[in-house]
């Protein structure tokens, strides 16, 4: 791909693809009824998420369920499920019309392609490695989304809180994921923590030592001006960001 200079006024690179993490019961699945209000909205309830048929759709929200996995199936085919995945995935990125596409319980996701690692090498005979086949799927699933033509793309996923380090009893608020893909993910896209205050969801857009895997990318001069909290306001963090 050739190289081009960016212009005054060039949205950042991937200021439009966001990940809103945090903990069960914070309100995330609601942010695509937030987004509505600004365009059309497609979200995704991905393999094992239960609560994004809490929505009701309208002319402005469509609301894609895959089927209920059976967990309790111990010969249930993970990488088939996940291959479908993929290929919804690739669909819906393709085929859409909407301003925003949301998946809805992107830690469900990581737990498919985790399953479907230990199928793969289970079948092939050799050794599972948990940063093989999960860790190279599960990003090539993010950038499809991320490499898009959609304008707009969020993940909903569980925060979880970690060791800041092996040697540390400190432990700091990061996306739900394990070990090293927590950090690389960290690395990959803006992360909003969202919980609940008062009866009312609040964002953190910037990294505390509570909170090292959030924060928002914007340019360094715009960057002390970003405030660490905000109350849920899609309107008010679409200006931050593309400002």
């Amino acid at each position: 791909m050739p190289l081009h200079e960016k212009k005054p006024g060039e949205s950042a690179a991937g200021a439009k693809r966001l990940q809103i993490v945090g903990p069960p019961y914070g309100m995330k699945t609601t942010v695509a009824s937030w987004l509505a209000k600004d365009g059309h909205t497609t979200i995704i309830g991905l393999p094992g998420e239960r609560h994004t048929s809490i929505l009701t759709p309208n002319e402005n929200l469509s609301i894609l369920l895959f089927d209920p996995v059976d967990v309790t199936n111990e010969k249930f085919d993970y990488l088939k499920l996940w291959n479908e995945v993929r290929s919804e995935t690739a669909r819906v990125l393709r085929e859409t019309k909407s301003k925003h596409v949301v998946f809805d319980g992107a830690h469900k996701a990581w737990s498919t392609v985790v399953n479907a690692g230990a199928q793969v090498a289970e079948r092939s005979g050799n050794k599972y490695d948990a940063w093989g086949f999960p860790q190279k799927e599960f990003l090539k699933w993010f950038n499809q989304g991320i490499d898009s033509p959609v304008e707009w793309v969020f993940w909903l996923a569980w925060s979880a809180k970690e060791k800041v380090d092996e040697k540390s009893q400190k432990r700091s608020i990061y996306p739900d994921y394990q070990g090293q893909m927590q950090q690389t993910i960290v690395g990959e896209m803006n992360i909003i923590y969202q919980y609940i205050e008062g009866g009312r969801p609040i964002w953190q857009l910037r990294q505390t030592e509570d909170a090292m895997g959030i924060g928002i990318r914007t340019a360094p001069e715009k960057a002390e001006k970003v405030p660490v909290r905000i109350p849920a306001d899609w309107g008010k963090l679409k200006e931050i960001l593309l400002g």
